[in-house]
């Protein structure tokens, strides 16, 4: 027999009330509300079977929608620990969720977070809480939500990727350039800040053209190292000038030509930045 939810407090009084002497009636249904309100502890909803609860004050649930456990207090639902970072579709134009300070989400699909009127959002910005709260709207709980935007000058997080050449690909690195970093999307470009050779020499030097550069534009490359040593180095290279174009990739090559001989390896890697023009 499903038991009833009741607090501490209510329990204690239901046992004082209990009739002397006790029936088995009496002692079943009384024994079902300890074990029904035990199981509460730790129950399971989501956020709409919580929503249809009628809570008490100091109830705990575990909500599978945010994903973390909850208490009700001040008739109000409100997280017990912080999540970590997750993704949120943002073009239904979703209400903020009730938070803790520090907890944050990950634009994974462009639109407006807090409802209708709030917050416009792009793939990659981070929405972060900086005051607890309950969850709604921009109107009721806009100012207890900060939006990093990753298409900022300012905000966007510095990245980085690698990619490892293979003697086979140095040697035809002018005819087959290799992309180091992927179009980014309509309207955005790729902003290089820095790259790292490291050279691991082989047997015998490379020769002919050996002046390692990179390039978003074609035609327009900025000297990033070299493959002409003899001995292995880790070279580090700012980026000072680059044609950029929107939505193309950032590769790597070799000026002029195709190297000759040699049969060395390395790898290339470039720190930078999503910008959306």
């Amino acid at each position: 027999m499903a038991g009833t939810i009741k607090t501490k407090a209510q329990l204690y009084a239901d046992a004082v009330a209990l009739p002397n002497p006790i029936t088995r009636a009496a002692l079943v249904a009384h024994l079902d509300n300890i074990v029904a309100s035990y199981e509460n502890i730790i129950q399971e909803y989501t956020t709409v079977q919580r929503d249809a609860l009628t809570p008490f004050e100091g109830q705990k649930i575990y909500n599978t929608t945010s994903n973390r456990l909850e208490y009700y207090s001040a008739s109000m639902w409100l997280p017990c620990s912080q999540k970590e970072t997750v993704a949120v579709d943002c073009s239904a134009n979703p209400n903020y969720q009730e938070a803790l300070v520090g907890d944050q989400y990950i634009v994974t699909v462009a639109g407006i977070i807090g409802g209708g009127s709030g917050k416009t959002v792009s793939v990659g910005d981070l929405v972060y809480c900086v005051a607890a709260n309950a969850g709604g709207t921009e109107a009721s709980v806009g100012t207890s939500w900060k939006v990093c935007y990753s298409n900022s000058s300012t905000d966007a997080p510095t990245m980085y990727a690698e990619i490892s050449l293979s003697s086979a690909q140095i040697l035809a690195l002018n005819s087959s350039p290799q992309t180091i970093v992927a179009a980014a999307g309509a309207g955005k470009i790729i902003v290089p800040i820095s790259f790292v050779e490291n050279f691991i020499y082989g047997t015998s030097d490379y020769a002919t053209n050996t002046q390692l550069e990179a390039y978003i534009t074609s035609g327009s490359n900025t000297i990033i190292g070299t493959i002409g040593a003899s001995t292995d180095y880790i070279l580090i290279s700012p980026c000072t000038s680059l044609l950029a174009t929107s939505n193309t990739s950032l590769k790597i090559t070799i000026d002029n030509g195709n190297p000759t001989a040699g049969d060395s390896t390395m790898t290339v890697g470039v720190y930078y930045k999503i910008h959306t023009l």
